[in-house]
């Protein structure tokens, strides 16, 4: 997990982007330590799965909704909204759920725009676009990847996979070669670097092998029906493939 929480923090742009509206260094050092604090409020969180297995031992859910339930573990916490929570508290709760979503949304959004923005549209298509420009040009961003974002949340929806297992397996096949970019920048004043691009293509299909060993027929296919590794062994592992793929050797030392 220290390579997930590195990847997270040190090259995710959507957390970078935070750490730019910080005063100063010293600044951004202390929000990422108070970010790392704060992961304890995800841990409090999962004690609500506790208390949900405690209640339901002695509560037992109906014939139907326990037939919905056992399709899709991670339908037990909307079912006890619906069925236990009173009236007030439940659409207060459904409130807070939508709002988080949508903060969440639009920082994603935000982020993918501005990378799709600075570093493919304005080097390549238009160097010499001024600032109204762009900003018409990062809103039809924005409506993209909605949209993008949109059909891979439809295709997703019919996964068999509960939503946390789900959501952290998408997030191997790019922190991974993030964290391992990382490292090969830091590397590279001493190290020679070479075929970068090639060593993210391998680190992704690695990472795919392990969580789709399907793909393998017929030689695996037969024998694994899911991910031969649990997903947080794929952060280092798709951190290593993409910088041993890269590294080439040290630099000379000139005389």
């Amino acid at each position: 997990m220290p390579f997930q929480n590195v990847a997270v923090y040190g090259t995710d742009h959507l957390f970078v982007q935070r750490l730019l509206c910080c005063r100063d260094k010293k600044e951004a050092q202390k929000a990422v330590l108070w970010s790392t604090i704060g992961e304890l409020v995800p841990v409090l969180m999962l004690t609500v799965g506790v208390g949900l297995f405690a209640y339901y031992e002695f509560f037992p859910l109906s014939a139907d909704l326990a037939a919905l339930v056992s399709e899709r573990g991670d339908r037990i916490f909307p079912v006890f909204i619906i069925s236990v929570m009173p009236t007030g508290l439940k659409g207060l709760l459904i409130a807070g759920i939508l709002s988080a979503a949508i903060s969440s949304l639009d920082s994603i959004l935000a982020a993918l725009s501005q990378i799709s923005l600075t570093m493919f549209y304005k080097p390549f298509i238009e160097p010499e676009a001024d600032e109204t420009r762009l900003l018409k040009v990062s809103r039809r961003f924005i409506i993209f990847w909605g949209v993008v974002l949109a059909l891979m949340a439809w295709q997703f929806s019919t996964s068999k996979l509960d939503i946390v297992t789900l959501a952290f397996s998408m997030t191997t096949y790019t922190w991974g070669p993030m964290l391992g970019l990382f490292l090969l920048s830091i590397a590279a004043p001493r190290y020679r670097i070479a075929n970068i691009g090639g060593g993210v293509v391998f680190s992704v299909l690695v990472v795919l092998l392990i969580n789709e060993p399907q793909l393998m027929n017929p030689l695996f296919g037969s024998l694994y029906s899911g991910p031969l590794l649990a997903w947080p062994w794929l952060f280092p592992i798709g951190t290593i493939c993409c910088f041993a793929f890269a590294i080439r050797g040290r630099r000379a030392e000139v005389v």
